[in-house]
C-alpha cells in the first residue's frame, strides 16, 4: 500500500534544507515510508550516502545527527537503515534505480546550464533558468506523488547494524 506524504512535510523539508530539490524530497519519502512502516516510536538510523536526502530524511523520521540518532555511513548507496531505538524489527529504505534516474535528470540538466552559463548571452540564460524551474516543479510533483513502489525498495533488515553504531 502506498500512502502519500503530507505536503506539510515536503514544506517542513524545504524550511530544513534552504530549497527545494529531488534528493532532500526523495530523502522525505524514505523517511516517511520509514515511519509508515515503523510507527511513532523513537527511530534510530543510518544513511549509507551523504546527499540532500538527509535532510528530508531527518525531517520525516525525527531522527538527528546533532542527537546521534542519525548516522551517515559513506557507502555509496541512496539507503536508509532504519529502526526504533528501543530495538526490534528494523527495515532498509532504498532508493530504486528510477528513483535515482529521475533525480538525475536534474542534476544533469543544472550542470548543463552551469557550464554553458559563461557564454550564454542575458536573455537566453534568463530562458534556461526559466526551463530549469519549469522542470525542477514538474519533477518535484513526480517524486512526491509517484507510487511508493516506484521509487522505494523497502525490506526488513536485522537491527544488529543500527544497535552497533548507536552503542
Amino acid at each position: 500500500m502506498s500512502v502519500l506524504a503530507p505536503a506539510q512535510l515536503f514544506d517542513a523539508i524545504r524550511r530544513q534544507h534552504g530549497h527545494y530539490c529531488p534528493m532532500s524530497t526523495l530523502g522525505g519519502r524514505m523517511g516517511f515510508a520509514a515511519r509508515r512502516h515503523l510507527g511513532a516510536a523513537p527511530l534510530r538510523a543510518i544513511c549509507l550516502v551523504r546527499s540532500c536526502a538527509v535532510d528530508g530524511i531527518a525531517v520525516a523520521t525525527g531522527c538527528r545527527e546533532g542527537d546521534g540518532s542519525l548516522r551517515v555511513s559513506e557507502q555509496g548507496r541512496h539507503a536508509l537503515l532504519v529502526g526504533p531505538v528501543t530495538g526490534g524489527p528494523a527495515l532498509c529504505v532504498a532508493l530504486s534505480a528510477a528513483a535515482v534516474d529521475l533525480a538525475w535528470q536534474y542534476r544533469r540538466l543544472d550542470e548543463a546550464l552551469e557550464r554553458e552559463r559563461p557564454r550564454l548571452a542575458a536573455p537566453e540564460l534568463e530562458q534556461r533558468l526559466a526551463q530549469k524551474a519549469r522542470f525542477l516543479d514538474e519533477l518535484l510533483v513526480r517524486l512526491r506523488t509517484l507510487p511508493e513502489a516506484e521509487l522505494l525498495e523497502i525490506y526488513p533488515i536485522d537491527d544488529t547494524c543500527l544497535r552497533e553504531s548507536h552503542a
